[in-house]
């Protein structure tokens, strides 16, 4: 059973402009020391950057939250994997575990001048 989608469209020129004027001040805020690490160790470019930041905002829409976002709760890492998994830290894992077991399916897409992703989060139980 689907309990939210969500998505997001960000402009790499914006993006760039944000990570010109504030550096790894910005990219600290929004992402997390794993997921920071990860990036480095891919050479991650601004456009993956930015990508990452789209679907940081699709899945919290997805999850239903109002107001401030705590942008380093939700991780996005690829380990092994081509494409990103999503890891939720406590401060939103205590509002998604209670429709165990749940998924985030993501999907991200470039072009030339912004990136998008889309979010689906799932419960994998049939209500009835």
């Amino acid at each position: 059973m689907i309990l939210g989608v969500g998505i997001d469209l960000v402009e790499h020129e914006r993006f760039a402009r944000s990570v010109e004027r504030f550096g790894d001040r910005f990219l600290a805020r929004i992402f997390s020391e794993r997921e920071l690490a990860e990036g480095r160790e891919r050479q991650r470019n601004l456009q993956g950057w930015a990508a990452r930041f789209a679907a940081k905002e699709a899945v919290f829409k997805a999850l239903g939250f109002p107001g401030f976002m705590a942008w380093r709760q939700i991780e996005l890492l690829s380990g092994d994997r081509a494409f990103p998994h999503v890891e939720l830290g406590p401060h939103y894992a205590a509002h998604v575990d209670r429709h165990q077991p749940w998924k985030i399916h993501l999907s991200i897409s470039h072009a030339r001048a912004s990136s998008a992703a889309v979010a689906i989060w799932e419960t994998l139980v049939q209500s009835g």
